[in-house]
């Protein structure tokens, strides 16, 4: 899936790429240039047998060992930078860069125009009113750019969850 993802986002692989190791498009805290989101299946340990998709940092080049540098956790990238990485916003939390998910896409083409159905109604009105903001919007634009507030006026980016949600009570 991360392969499919990566291709749609037109993610390229960059030179001296670990082996067994895929970029992550759907990580989205900011890292140094150089650095990259990635994904590897785990090898067998003192810890467990392996195969587990585990995330890690990716940086770069080590002309001295061969090879990219790798850090599995965050503190251990942070330790290596010398300092702490940016956090993501406190303002919304709930708000971050969108990709589309291609097995969605199988369900929900991209440019399928999503319409209101009024006769349905929610209990909870920010749902009410999420599904007709959306009347006449694609897929895409729902996915990818928008948002809606939430109970308490929490700002939340529209997911796949919430197209799956409304399309199943028949409000979408």
């Amino acid at each position: 899936m991360l392969t499919e993802i990566g291709k749609l986002t037109d993610a390229q692989v960059p030179e001296h790429w670990p082996q067994n190791c895929r970029l992550n498009p759907r990580a989205f805290s900011k890292l140094p240039d150089g650095w990259y989101h990635a994904k590897m299946v785990t090898g067998e340990s003192g810890r467990g047998t392996g195969g587990n998709m585990a995330r890690l940092f990716v940086g770069p080049y080590d002309e001295a060992k061969g090879k990219r540098v790798q850090f599995w956790h965050k503190t251990d990238l942070e330790k290596h930078l010398g300092y702490k990485l940016e956090q993501e916003s406190e303002e919304n939390p709930r708000i971050h860069p969108r990709i589309m998910n291609p097995e969605l896409l199988k369900t929900f083409p991209d440019d399928a125009i999503l319409h209101r159905v009024h006769e349905k109604k929610a209990r909870a009105d920010y749902i009410n009113k999420r599904c007709d903001d959306l009347d006449g919007k694609t897929v895409r634009e729902a996915l990818m750019d928008f948002h809606y507030e939430y109970e308490g006026g929490i700002m939340c980016s529209y997911g796949s969850s919430d197209l799956k949600y409304d399309e199943k009570d028949g409000r979408i």
